[in-house]
């Protein structure tokens, strides 16, 4: 499939994004994660065909940073509360598929929460935002 050259440059954009976010070149600026996300949205939009790709690697890449301990904390964090649309859409994305591939990917985003040591969030599970809930028994 043949791309145009706008979705080859807001490919080349959303890359580049994510290398900062990586890398965390300016963790004071937190809303750069906000431009990958939506750079990521717009690159899913503009060929559906590749989304569930899209999805996955900008789950990869904010999980992957979230984990770095070089990172500084709070850019850690911002990285994991980012997770919340790419995981929504994966979640949506893979209804039809088994119940294994949703649940590793909420598992993944469990550990990174319970790594970093934040507080969950509400009907995380359900919703496919967020932290997932630990279901203990009382």
């Amino acid at each position: 499939m043949k791309t145009s050259a706008a979705e080859q440059a807001l490919a080349q954009r959303w890359d580049r994004i994510g290398l900062g976010v990586r890398c965390a070149y300016n963790p004071q600026r937190q809303q750069v994660l906000q431009h990958y996300v939506q750079a990521g949205r717009r690159l899913s939009h503009s060929n559906p065909a590749q989304e569930l790709r899209v999805q996955r690697r900008m789950l990869d890449l904010l999980l992957h940073t979230a984990a770095d301990e070089a990172l500084p904390w709070p850019w850690r964090a911002a990285c994991l509360e980012h997770t919340a649309w790419p995981l929504a859409r994966l979640s949506r994305l893979l209804e039809g598929s088994t119940d294994a591939g949703r649940h590793a990917l909420d598992q993944r985003v469990q550990d990174a929460w319970d790594r970093l040591g934040l507080p969950p969030k509400a009907n995380a599970a359900a919703s496919g935002q967020g932290r997932p809930q630990k279901h203990a028994d009382r």
